[in-house]
């Protein structure tokens, strides 16, 4: 029908970008540019909602001293990006208000925010450059709005950020009518048809960009430090992301799996210990003065632990204001997150976490991938907890029943965002055909992963609000084909329907 396959036995293919880089070249022709081409204000929403910040060091533009205690909820309506945000300015009281972000200070005025009342209830105005050299702006009753500065307090280069940072995955405004692309669809004989193998391929597009970002953070490391960042990144979702890859690097792997091999007994305690010392929540025998006796004695033993291994560990650690618990369900606090990253390196740490991942290939060929991927999700969702299993901060009460550190979907994650790209540069590395073959049939038959708001968008851009998606987005192949398309064209806005990449492709595909 056209010149797109869909072969699920195959090795990942690049054909989307093959198709795609022409037609995106002709976009972004027309597009004006920019003095930093690549920055969009939803990165710099990005970055504020993950405080990528040396939080300890802030200071606005006035030169007071900054702290945030929560940075607000992601604002999908008309007005200020976040809304109930909590900051504190010098010595005084808490102030409770909205926060409103921009790529450039000079934006609040360009965007009339200084005229409309809508905007009266900002207590802090955040923007990546200041480029008029003020430091305060003003709202519709004249009242001053603090602002801040990123650029001097992002924990890495913006470059980088801009780099490990996904937009897609955070909040996404959905739309109830389909775009041009849907009806584009709905005309074209099979058009659908010819979308599914599109997405498919979008969708390989994307575990290559994921291999490529993976490949970067390489630079003389080893793959079981990248892939044991990629888990602990996963682990910790939006809220603690950045937070738990920071920790992931001031306890590398290799590190880590040595302190589990110091002997067979206490592994978990050893590392966890190690952990939660370096995220800065490892709590005294005195703050636990109250618990019960278990959680006395489970903290007494962390602290043993740590004292005889401290010295191994020579970076600074992180401050226990840095985790958010908030917005986040329980059994997916920080504190069991870390847990399950410490029960990930004690699993593995005989073998290697990517052998160990390897090694479950054993004699299954590529048409038992779906055995393979229950042997990892298996693993995954089998990890030993102890004191976790049953508790979600130390010292509070316990759950009725043990609940697992990393459900089934967490796991599916995993596998998609980290094992499988991860694996894919390990057999590219290696010339291996044989196990890229045997992953892409992995990623192939991976059943849909949780929806997110960028998937319901998509799907509603794609095929109106009643469209049946059920033969088109039939597993996380095509599902992380969306992820590609919102990136690559409508996360840019209405502008990238102007020159739509979709209705391009169909176009100069042989339909």
């Amino acid at each position: 029908m056209d010149q797109l396959s869909d072969c699920n036995d195959s090795l990942f293919s690049d054909q989307y970008r093959q198709l795609a880089d022409p037609l995106l070249a002709v976009a972004e022709s027309n597009v004006p540019s920019s003095p930093r081409p690549g920055v969009r204000e939803r990165l710099v929403r990005c970055l504020w909602f993950d405080q990528s910040l040396t939080s300890d060091a802030l200071r606005l533009e006035s030169g007071q001293r900054l702290r945030v205690l929560s940075p607000g909820w992601w604002n999908l309506e008309k007005g200020p990006d976040f809304l109930k945000a909590a900051i504190r300015i010098g010595r005084n009281e808490t102030i409770n208000g909205d926060i409103e972000v921009h790529v450039r200070l000079s934006d609040w005025y360009a965007h009339g925010h200084d005229k409309d009342p809508y905007y009266d209830s900002v207590v802090l105005h955040v923007s990546l450059w200041n480029d008029c050299e003020e430091s305060f702006l003003t709202n519709s009753k004249g009242s001053q709005v603090p602002t801040l500065t990123l650029a001097s307090f992002l924990t890495s280069p913006v470059d980088e950020l801009a780099e490990n940072v996904d937009p897609s995955e955070y909040p996404q405004l959905a739309e109830t009518e389909g775009g041009q692309c849907c009806q584009k669809l709905n005309e074209t004989p099979n058009g659908y048809t010819w979308l599914g193998r599109f997405l498919g391929h979008a969708g390989d597009q994307r575990i290559l960009a994921k291999a490529d970002k993976f490949r970067a953070r390489l630079n003389g490391g080893t793959l079981d430090q990248i892939l044991f960042e990629g888990i602990a990144e996963t682990l910790g979702a939006k809220q603690n992301k950045s937070q738990m890859l920071q920790l992931a690097r001031l306890a590398p792997y290799c590190d880590l799996a040595s302190v589990a091999q110091l002997q067979e007994d206490g592994a978990i305690r050893r590392v966890e210990s190690v952990l939660f010392a370096m995220s800065g929540m490892l709590p005294t025998a005195s703050d636990m003065s109250e618990a019960d006796r278990h959680t006395q004695s489970y903290v007494s033993s962390l602290n043993e632990e740590w004292s005889n291994l401290q010295h191994r560990f020579a970076n600074s650690a992180m401050k226990q204001s840095q985790w958010r618990f908030a917005s986040t369900r329980p059994v997916n606090f920080p504190t069991r997150r870390i847990a399950a990253l410490a029960a990930v390196v004690v699993s593995s740490s005989h073998r290697g976490l990517l052998q160990t991942f390897i090694d479950m290939l054993g004699t299954e060929s590529v048409d038992r991938a779906s055995t393979l991927r229950r042997l990892w999700t298996s693993w995954l969702a089998s990890l030993p907890g102890s004191y976790w299993t049953t508790h979600c901060v130390f010292g509070k009460k316990p759950f009725p029943k043990p609940t697992r550190l990393v459900g089934v979907q967490r796991a599916g994650a995993i596998i998609v965002d980290v094992l499988v790209p991860s694996l894919l540069l390990h057999a590219r590395k290696t010339d291996d055909t044989y196990l890229e073959r045997t992953i892409h049939r992995v990623f192939c038959t991976h059943p849909l992963l949780p929806k997110t708001s960028v998937t319901r968008f998509m799907v509603q851009r794609l095929f109106g609000e009643r469209g049946d998606t059920s033969k088109v987005i039939t597993g996380a192949r095509r599902q992380q084909g969306l992820y590609q398309l919102f990136r690559d064209c409508c996360e840019k806005g209405d502008l990238a329907c102007r020159r739509c990449l979709l209705i391009s492709a169909m176009e100069s595909s042989e339909m």
